[in-house]
């Protein structure tokens, strides 16, 4: 199918296997922007290790069909967040030369500094805060682990372009 890269996750956390995909389905239909996911089962070396959750890598090829302008940054997450100590822990997966993580010490800054009557829109500089929060709600309302709302894993951020670099 032309893929050059796989990304096959075992769901040991979820015996039905399903959750992954579901929840990712539900994103899209909220209108946030999800990897494909499918099923797929592994065999390695004539070894059959059962049925994996075949997920889009989010590299390239997933930015050029999902955004308008792919020549945007993307970010990843680890149990990271905006404040001091955790801002290190974000890691650029896109444009990796550009080194420049001044959009991310943005959001951190209007965290820290806008009251809460400006908040929204110090932050709708940097964050399409619409989208955010339908991120936010269909996070906890399938009960993602691995995203942002939780804290217990990975997500990731894309500065677009298109978009004033949001």
């Amino acid at each position: 199918q032309g893929l050059k890269r796989m990304t096959l996750n075992n769901s040991q956390q979820d015996p039905s296997r399903q959750r992954q995909c579901l929840a990712y389905e539900l994103f899209r239909a909220a209108g946030v922007i999800a990897p494909r996911c499918n099923w797929a089962k592994v065999t390695v070396n004539g070894e059959y290790l059962g049925v994996y959750t075949h997920v889009d890598s989010l590299k390239k090829p997933f930015i050029r069909r999902n955004f308008p302008d792919p020549e945007g940054t993307m970010w990843e997450g680890t149990l990271s967040d905006f404040r001091d100590e955790w801002m290190p822990t974000f890691e650029q997966k896109l444009n990796e030369g550009s080194d420049d993580a001044t959009r991310l010490w943005a959001v951190k800054e209007a965290l820290e500094t806008a009251s809460d009557e400006a908040l929204f829109d110090a932050l709708n500089a940097h964050i399409d805060m619409e989208q955010f929060f339908t991120f936010w709600v269909m996070e906890v309302l399938t009960g993602h682990w691995d995203g942002y709302a939780g804290n217990t894993n990975n997500f990731y951020l894309y500065e677009r372009p298109d978009d004033d670099d949001r």
